[in-house]
C-alpha cells in the first residue's frame, strides 16, 4: 500500500560509456603572418630613406616615409629614434605639401630641438627649473 523511500546521503558513481570526437581547431598562425608580411613590405614601400647620425653626441637612426594617406600631396613623415641619457625613445614629425623642400631640414631640425629640450625639462628637478626661469 505504501512504498519506501530510502534517502542516502552517500555520493553515487554512475558509469557510462561515452565516445568524445576531439577536433583540432588552429589559431590562423599562417593568416596572421601572412598579413603581417604584407604590412611591413606596404611599410618599407613606404621608406624612402633611413641614416644613422650622432648629433652633439645623441645617437640618432632617421628614417623618412611617404605618407600614404598624402601621396598625391607630397606628404611626408620622419621618425627620430634616439638614446638620451640611457632611455630610448622616438619623435614622429609629419610634413605637408604646405613645407617647402628646401626648409624641410629646418623645420625637422627645429621640431627635434623642441621636442629633446622638452623631455631635458622633464628629467630636471624642478627646482632647478624655477632657478632658471626665475
Amino acid at each position: 500500500m505504501f512504498d519506501q523511500l530510502i534517502i542516502d546521503s552517500r555520493p553515487q558513481t554512475v558509469y557510462s560509456q561515452t565516445t568524445t570526437t576531439v577536433t583540432e581547431k588552429r589559431a590562423p598562425t599562417d593568416e596572421a603572418v601572412k598579413l603581417l608580411r604584407e604590412m611591413e613590405r606596404a611599410a618599407f614601400d613606404n621608406l624612402l630613406s633611413r641614416q644613422n647620425l650622432e648629433i652633439n653626441g645623441i645617437k640618432t637612426v632617421v628614417s623618412t616615409f611617404r605618407d600614404p594617406y598624402n601621396l598625391g600631396l607630397d606628404g611626408l613623415f620622419v621618425v627620430i629614434q634616439y638614446d638620451f641619457n640611457g632611455q630610448s625613445d622616438y619623435v614622429k614629425i609629419e610634413l605637408d605639401y604646405r613645407v617647402a623642400k628646401s626648409d624641410r631640414p629646418r623645420v625637422v631640425f627645429e621640431r627635434f630641438s623642441e621636442h629633446l629640450s622638452a623631455k631635458m625639462l622633464q628629467s630636471t628637478p624642478s627646482s632647478v627649473v624655477r632657478e632658471i626661469l626665475g
